[in-house]
């Protein structure tokens, strides 16, 4: 059994209905934590970004990673008239994506360059700051959670930032509320 917690500040999302908020939206923070019943073994976990980190002037010319899940063919025209493929086509390869701060919007969002690249089923995607690209002790830190991608894949492109105290705040007092409820 897995125990998972969202951010106090999403609305409910039912089905069929779905979220009723959008990226940008102030006071939202759209990340979520997934707590395994075991361990995954051979992975080298990301450390979080330290706070500020995209206020920064690197963040801003640095291409970042977004190992996503989204389709190919869901952009204007693509062979599904613009709408994501059926499941039973996507082809489970896991998309990484570079793409380029344009603004950070508050303390709760920011937003990367157009033609966006996040798309359908790219929502809860890491997006990974590397101030040394060649690794080292900065590599891989996880900055922000892919959140919009707009309706079309090329209307929006906003994530929710991880690199703020108040976002690390919660992650860390609801891991340790998680963690000590477990027998």
């Amino acid at each position: 059994m897995s125990d998972f917690a969202f951010h106090p500040s999403l609305p409910p999302c039912p089905p069929p209905e779905g979220c009723t908020f959008r990226g940008l939206d102030p006071g939202i923070l759209d990340i979520g934590l997934v707590f395994l019943s075991r361990p995954v073994r051979d992975i080298t976990p990301a450390r979080l970004a330290r706070p500020g980190t995209l206020e920064t002037a690197r963040a801003a010319r640095s291409p970042m990673i977004v190992p996503g899940y989204g389709f190919l063919d869901s952009v204007p025209g693509g062979p599904h008239g613009g709408m994501p493929p059926p499941i039973s086509e996507w082809d489970g390869w896991r998309r990484i994506k570079f793409s380029t701060l344009r603004r950070v919007v508050d303390n709760e969002w920011a937003s990367w360059s157009l033609p966006g690249v996040v798309c359908y089923g790219d929502s809860g995607a890491p997006t990974f700051f590397n101030s040394d690209p060649f690794g080292g002790r900065s590599h891989d830190r996880l900055a922000a959670v892919a959140s919009d991608g707009g309706w079309v894949c090329f209307s929006g492109d906003d994530r929710a930032r991880i690199d703020t105290t108040a976002a690390q705040d919660w992650i860390s007092r609801t891991i340790a509320r998680v963690l000590s409820s477990r027998p």
